[in-house]
């Protein structure tokens, strides 16, 4: 696809964010949700499950904003997207929550709210990796059902 392309499609996709006056970005993210035919799940805080932010696997590589090494690119993005990820540990823990739901909800919270609404080319990359390890890694399941059976 020529870049003119990528970009006639992005601004498609990102002008209704970019130009409706007094849109919130729940309100983005809901928008995603529903567009994909899922609601947006409840959170909840439970207080024998505190969130613990982002639980990559260090052994996923994951590329560099900057360049650098891996270590220090595996902390960059999980200090970025930790707001996404403590909700999506929220999503986890609140019983009756669909993970393929959750997933998505942290997907969209990522585009929108960590990757400025799709417009950060390398963190809409990265956080398409940390969505596929969910929907890949066998510890995703582990750790839904945890939450699940955990929380409240």
């Amino acid at each position: 696809m020529t870049r003119l392309k990528i970009l006639v499609m992005t601004l498609f996709l990102i002008t209704p964010v970019l130009i409706t006056p007094n849109i919130s970005v729940a309100d983005s993210v809901q928008g995603y949700m529903l567009l994909h035919g899922l609601s947006t799940p409840q959170l909840k805080n439970c207080p024998n499950r505190p969130p613990d932010g982002c639980s990559t696997p260090e052994n996923i590589h994951i590329p560099g904003k900057w360049g650098g090494d891996a270590q220090s690119n595996f902390y960059y993005w999980n200090d970025r997207f930790q707001g996404s990820c403590n909700n999506h540990d929220r999503c986890y823990q609140t019983k009756g929550n669909d993970k393929i739901t959750c997933d998505a909800f942290m997907w969209a919270q990522m585009a929108i709210n960590d990757c400025k609404s799709g417009l950060d080319g390398v963190c809409m990359g990265v956080a398409g990796i940390y969505y596929g390890v969910l929907l890949a890694h066998p510890t995703a399941k582990d750790s839904y059902d945890n939450a699940q059976r955990d929380g409240c």
